[in-house]
């Protein structure tokens, strides 16, 4: 009997040590299972970038990009711009104070490698006669060359067809949808004319071409001779074409300008001849002996993005552009190649006669 009540008292206590409910010295052993079995931590020096990690080099060794814990290691200073830096000590990236909306000056870069704009200027030179920004919010588009006040009043064939404040090179621009369906310009006053000589430079990006040349900006009181100072514009065959007081005499780049992407475009006209620059650089030449630009009167001469006036203040149904239009410029003089690569936010290298752009999506 004895060894009964012995029998019983050792099983009893086997029972109380095996506890099957949710106490917590079984949640513990649980905790302790999955712990042991977590194979998703990252693990710094296997040569594999994890979630967590900001680089892994297969290494422990710090000062070669990449710590011991799997940071990047970067210097401010030390010339490289690298990861977060937009720029560092003298390297800029290709930027330039105008390409960060001012009209020169000297950019630089600060000790967080980050841009400082002190040094840029905002004076505009007297001979800018039409700086058209093309970033506003608003239903007009100002002239910021002061004292040349005047404004551009959106027109539309259909609600839609100008959509501001789109992508730039320089802060905003407009998109003009010159389509059949849509079809809107910008009307900006009185125009241009009876300059002895005239430079006319701005970005755009092209998106479509009509099966006759599209406007992109035109300066003209009527639809014939004596009636036009200037026009540029998008030819069918994918070129650059500019006229000054004739029609029938126009002059045309040998360079073909790429749909989708911005392009900077200028020319300049001293009377004799036309000059015509794709991205600051000097494309084509033209004899052009027709003297002063062609004095039309403020009541019916009109500045015109994206079309061309005709007689009665309309626009013409056939020459609308399809693009992108950003910082237009006029000038009462001839802007050197020097000076339009400055304009266009490049860098100018008077040696070899090219201009270094460096574009925002560039970078």
């Amino acid at each position: 009997m004895r060894n009964l009540f012995l029998l019983t008292a050792i099983v009893l206590s086997s029972l109380a040590g095996c506890d099957d409910d949710s106490s917590n010295n079984n949640g513990n052993n649980t905790n302790n299972t999955n712990n042991s079995n977590n194979t998703n931590a990252p693990v710094c020096g296997n040569n594999l970038k994890e979630q967590g990690e900001e680089c892994d080099d297969g290494n422990f060794i710090n000062g070669d990009g990449c710590s011991n814990a799997c940071v990047l290691e970067y210097e401010c200073g030390d010339g490289i711009v690298e990861f977060n830096e937009v720029c560092d000590s003298t390297d800029l990236q290709g930027s330039t104070c105008v390409l960060h909306g001012f009209t020169g000056g000297t950019l630089s870069c600060n000790e967080t490698c980050r841009f400082d704009t002190s040094e840029c200027t905002s004076e505009v030179e007297t001979d800018m006669t039409g700086w058209y920004k093309l970033d506003g919010n608003s239903s007009q588009e100002y002239n910021s060359a002061p004292p040349h006040d005047n404004l551009c009043v959106v027109n539309e064939f259909t609600t839609g067809a100008l959509i501001r404040e789109m992508p730039g090179v320089v802060g905003e621009s407009i998109y003009f949808d010159g389509t059949v369906d849509m079809r809107g310009y910008l009307d900006c006053g009185p125009g241009y004319y009876a300059y002895d000589e005239i430079t006319v430079e701005g970005w755009i990006q092209t998106s479509a071409f009509p099966m006759d040349v599209s406007f992109i900006m035109s300066s003209m009181a009527t639809y014939d001779a004596t009636g036009l100072s200037f026009y540029m514009g998008m030819t069918s065959d994918f070129k650059f074409e500019v006229g000054v007081n004739d029609w029938d005499d126009v002059a045309h780049t040998t360079a073909f300008i790429t749909t989708g992407e911005w392009v900077h475009l200028a020319f300049t006209y001293d009377g004799s001849s036309l000059n015509l620059y794709v991205n600051g650089e000097l494309d084509s030449e033209k004899v052009h002996e027709y003297g002063p630009l062609n004095t039309l009167t403020t009541d019916n001469s009109r500045v015109f993005f994206s079309n061309n006036f005709l007689d009665g203040g309309q626009a013409e149904q056939g020459h609308y552009f399809t693009g992108y239009m950003d910082e237009m410029k006029v000038w009462s003089t001839v802007r050197t190649q020097t000076q339009i690569c400055s304009d266009a936010g490049g860098i100018p290298n008077e040696e070899t006669s090219s201009c270094a752009i460096t574009l925002p999506e560039d970078k």
